[in-house]
């Protein structure tokens, strides 16, 4: 490029702090009993998690499951059931509720989302922990964010990459996530957002590996780096080169066919 444009970035741990690891929601844990050679059972968590479609009284994003994770926006797959003498842990943990949730085992090569927002707020899982912002309308950018190519990129550079096409974050390295600084927006680009996501929340993206000939991604990067950030349409080619070279990375494409020729 002949020119290198800036865009405001910063930590996740910024604009809010994760939320419960999946044993703090349904762990069960066993405690040694003083002066006798046994143990006791007792509940880390205060729910039992049941999967179900019905609506519940307490919604949870617990696992992966490709079919029902190609829009930015993902439908709760269980419900949390209170456990016996819990009610004050399960409300404690219901306060940690909201849309926006990460993904943690992000298997590029087949899967879609790097983060999605759930129709309502929503436990995370072991697979989908949700984040909490300092502002809730924070959580519509950063989604959507997370999911441009530049998104994609940053999670794949800050996760592990233990098995090629796939990149691991644990919960705790979640916060240092590179985003966009949502705090850097103005109203009029809050309403752009929210125009953003009308347009793209029921629109099938590829999976990540993709991305080099996924029509939604590209518009989707389009719509966040011109549209809404402001950058010129200059950066739209070199964006595409580094979009295939991004998805031409074994680590990226695990050997799959959908790589790139």
């Amino acid at each position: 490029m002949a020119q290198a444009y800036s865009v405001p970035t910063t930590m996740l741990g910024e604009l809010g702090k994760r939320g419960l690891v999946h044993r703090d929601i349904n762990g069960i844990e066993r405690k040694s009993v003083q002066d006798q050679q046994e143990s006791k059972r007792y509940f880390r968590g205060p729910f039992d998690i049941v999967h179900t479609t019905d609506e519940p009284t307490f919604p949870v994003l617990w696992g992966h499951a490709t079919d029902r994770e190609r829009c930015i926006v993902v439908q709760p797959d269980s419900a949390g059931i209170i456990r016996e003498d819990c009610e004050d842990g399960a409300h404690d943990a219901w306060r940690t509720a909201t849309r926006l949730h990460f993904s943690l085992d992000f298997r590029l090569n087949s899967q879609c989302l790097a983060a999605c927002l759930t129709p309502t707020e929503t436990l995370g899982g072991r697979a989908w922990p949700n984040f909490q912002m300092d502002s809730r309308r924070n959580e519509t950018v950063t989604a959507l964010w997370a999911n441009t190519t530049l998104g994609l990129i940053l999670f794949w550079w800050a996760g592990t990459v233990q098995q090629a096409g796939r990149a691991n974050l644990t919960i705790s390295r979640l916060p240092e996530l590179l985003t966009l600084d949502a705090r850097t927006l103005t109203d009029a680009q809050h309403k752009q957002v929210d125009l953003i996501f009308k347009e793209f929340e029921k629109r099938p993206l590829l999976p990540g590996n993709e991305a080099y000939r996924d029509a939604s991604r590209q518009a989707l990067d389009e719509a966040v780096l011109i549209g809404l950030i402001g950058l010129p349409e200059s950066i739209l080619d070199p964006l595409a080169v580094l979009r295939r070279q991004w998805c031409s990375e074994p680590t990226v494409h695990g050997g799959k066919s959908t790589r790139p020729n």
